[in-house]
């Protein structure tokens, strides 16, 4: 049996519960050789010193995007786009980005069409909210309002 002592500073050590007592090593279990292996096998995989080899400067290409300058990575700082530029492109692969020149849509103001709405149809307006009563309700004293108003602020 072991026992994990951990410190902030010191890293994670096991101690043998008994002193001279050998702590078995553990060994995987053997790979059935009647099963097909989905993997890479052991052999290929890249190890050291051969992985520790210097890899080729990143490019972009048709199967391989880059999105951040490598060569510019620094620790505790933002990473730099790349291409520091980019190309707006609006079609079925790619999104409308914010920052876009080209993302305008058409909006209106709603507030001042609903306003202007109000002013010049306020019979709409007030069934729009409330169309239980658009049989029941009679607007002429509203309209007769609303025109006496607009003939005075034409004078």
């Amino acid at each position: 049996m072991c026992f994990c002592l951990r410190s902030r500073k010191d890293k994670c050590e096991f101690k043998p519960q008994r002193p001279g007592r050998k702590v078995p090593k553990y060994v995987p279990p053997p790979l059935p050789t009647n099963k097909k292996w989905f993997g890479t096998p052991i052999e290929e995989m890249r190890r050291m010193p051969t992985c520790g080899a210097r890899l080729p400067h990143l490019r972009p290409s048709a199967n391989h995007t880059v999105t951040v300058r490598v060569d510019l990575l620094r620790e505790g700082e933002v990473p730099k786009p790349f291409p520091t530029h980019y190309k707006d492109l609006w079609d079925n692969k790619h999104v409308k980005m914010p920052c876009s020149e080209q993302n305008l849509y058409p909006v209106e103001d709603e507030s001042v069409s609903r306003l202007y709405f109000v002013v010049l149809f306020p019979q709409e307006a007030i069934l729009r909210y409330n169309v239980a009563y658009a049989k029941k309700w009679d607007f002429t004293a509203l309209t007769d309002f609303c025109d006496k108003v607009n003939q005075v602020d034409v004078k």
